[in-house]
């Protein structure tokens, strides 16, 4: 499956495309900047598009931002320039509180073909509450910032670097943590060990979080049993992955999720009564969706929704 539809919406604002000539019409909307392959092909990329909106005299007043495409991400060129430009323009967009890199449909990139590089530094901008990133071939360190609120990792194969990183990161305002896990085939986890530092640790605000797209879904269900993370969760999100009886299992085996509010298994590939079973627990449970999957009972053919 691919993500095909683009994103009308972003941080509750309505998105609207850049144009350099005409600026910034509304600063109440989220900007998105975005090199198509023609412009791109004509030398344009993000980076001046960045600086001419950073120049904007409504800069100031910009909330949200989108980069699509930096200029031939289908190449595989990473998005680290667009990074840097975003960085030294943080202090003339000051109110930016909502960054969405790589922001793409199917028809602008697949998502196993974005590749970004070291982020690390976009933890810099100090203004951010809400962070999304869609792609892999991802570097990140260690970080810390004391007002982000939501970060999203959207990925087809989800680098070690990135759980292992936010183990280690102080965020003590994150109330919403969402990676998808994505497939070893495009450089996601194998195995649950990828994950396991990250679970093992607290997040105090953290209520909502998802681990979501995972070929290892199963195993990251055994791997929350007793997880520190879940401590003040209500929300815990494993759709979109290969989560089977197996999996199912372990969340019922596990009295954390007693205590949870929603509990989202969607695009599963488990029995309706291991299901039903789960139901019983307490939260509320999604386990249907637009996209549920069928794997004729042979494991070997069980994907999760996002990976190419």
């Amino acid at each position: 499956m691919a993500i095909s539809d683009p994103t009308t919406r972003f941080h509750g604002l309505p998105v609207v495309p850049f144009d350099p000539e005409r600026g910034v019409e509304d600063p109440g909307a989220a900007i998105r900047i975005h090199v198509g392959w023609d412009e791109a092909e004509e030398g344009q990329d993000a980076v001046a598009l960045i600086e001419a909106l950073a120049g904007d005299e409504n800069a100031g007043e910009v909330r949200a931002l989108l980069i699509g495409d930096w200029g031939q991400a289908g190449q595989m060129d990473p998005s680290e320039p667009a990074v840097a430009a975003l960085v030294e323009a943080a202090d003339r967009l000051p109110a930016l509180e909502a960054l969405f890199l790589g922001d793409m449909t199917f028809e602008d990139c697949e998502i196993s073909w974005i590749e970004h590089g070291d982020l690390t530094a976009l933890f810099e901008i100090e203004s951010l509450k809400e962070l999304w990133i869609r792609g892999g071939a991802i570097e990140l360190s260690p970080v810390k910032h004391v007002g982000l609120e939501k970060l999203v990792f959207q990925s087809g194969g989800l680098p070690f670097a990135v759980p292992s990183a936010l183990a280690s990161s102080e965020l003590p305002a994150l109330r919403h943590l969402e990676l998808w896990l994505g497939t070893d085939e495009y450089g996601g986890p194998s195995t649950a060990d990828a994950v396991k530092p990250l679970l093992a640790r607290t997040f105090p605000s953290l209520r909502t979080l998802g681990l979501r797209n995972a070929q290892i879904a199963d195993e990251v269900a055994k791997a929350l049993h007793e997880a520190p993370i879940l401590d003040g969760v209500e929300a815990l999100d494993l759709s979109l992955g290969t989560l089977s009886d197996v999996g199912v299992q372990a969340l019922i085996d596990n009295p954390r999720i007693t205590k949870l509010k929603r509990l989202d298994v969607h695009h599963h590939y488990a029995s309706d009564v291991a299901l039903a079973a789960l139901q019983k627990l307490g939260p509320e449970v999604t386990t249907v969706g637009a996209d549920s999957p069928d794997d004729d009972g042979d494991p070997e053919w069980r994907f999760v929704a996002h990976s190419e």
